[in-house]
């Protein structure tokens, strides 16, 4: 009783999530291990999707439909990190479909990030921290030695102020990296091109690390890495095309 009454104040983020599924009748699994994941502060009375998402965002994971069941699944942030590629694709084999196009625009750019203290229903407030980039080229500094400044506020429930600086540092992190974004690839899988890695494509979920290899020089130099956030499937008689949603990957090799 001593826990419902604090209100679960304590409990780690995977196990919040697991719990919340549970409780109201939902198939939830954890991709990662609980203990990877930080302690939260106290849930409220609110709804659950915002309960669900306090998770994510006070621990920096990914929540999503997995291909393999009806449900909900949790993926950690430490399980997100340093994977090896899912799916390695070749461009100069025509193994990716068009459009196929790089854009370095400032959908994800922050860089000055504030992070407060406390819940979704804005109770318990806790302190504030401030993480900010004053140097490089997706820097606060005016052009062109950077953007400008590009603000961004997180409330997050974690269980103490001492948490929000590692919050607002890997937010940060990931909303200076100064890479082309692709915020699609495109395959057609009923394409003879893809063969030797359909069963790769197929086993990419979100949050997997996916790579290109051999594109052209004007699309960068070396590999293109990106992390999965999501994707759209197609599938019917004639039809089978899956188109990735990604961002860069370095943030994630930690």
């Amino acid at each position: 009783m001593a826990p419902i009454i604090a209100g679960y104040a304590g409990e780690l983020a995977g196990d919040r999530f697991l719990r919340l599924c549970t409780e109201e009748g939902i198939t939830g699994s954890l991709e990662g291990l609980d203990t990877d994941t930080n302690a939260m502060g106290p849930q409220t009375d609110a709804q659950l999707t915002s309960l669900l998402q306090e998770v994510a965002t006070m621990d920096g994971g990914f929540i999503f439909e997995p291909r393999d069941m009806f449900g909900l699944s949790y993926r950690t942030l430490v399980n997100a990190q340093n994977q090896s590629a899912v799916a390695i694709m070749d461009f100069s084999l025509a193994q990716l479909a068009q459009p196929f196009q790089p854009t370095e625009d400032d959908q994800n750019t922050r860089n000055y990030v504030v992070v407060t203290r406390g819940t979704s229903g804005g109770s318990f407030p806790g302190s504030t921290y401030i993480a900010s980039a004053t140097s490089g080229a997706l820097s606060t500094a005016d052009p062109p030695d950077g953007v400008g400044r590009y603000s961004y506020s997180a409330t997050v429930n974690c269980q103490t102020d001492t948490q929000l600086a590692g919050i607002a540092n890997w937010i940060l992190a990931v909303g200076t990296v100064d890479e082309m974004r692709y915020p699609v690839v495109n395959l057609d899988l009923s394409r003879s091109e893809v063969s030797g890695i359909f069963t790769s494509i197929i086993t990419v979920d979100s949050g997997d690390f996916i790579e290109i290899d051999n594109a052209p020089p004007q699309m960068g130099y070396g590999p293109i890495r990106q992390l999965v956030l999501g994707f759209t499937e197609t599938l019917n008689n004639y039809i089978w095309t899956i188109s990735w949603n990604c961002v860069p990957e370095s943030p994630y090799e930690t």
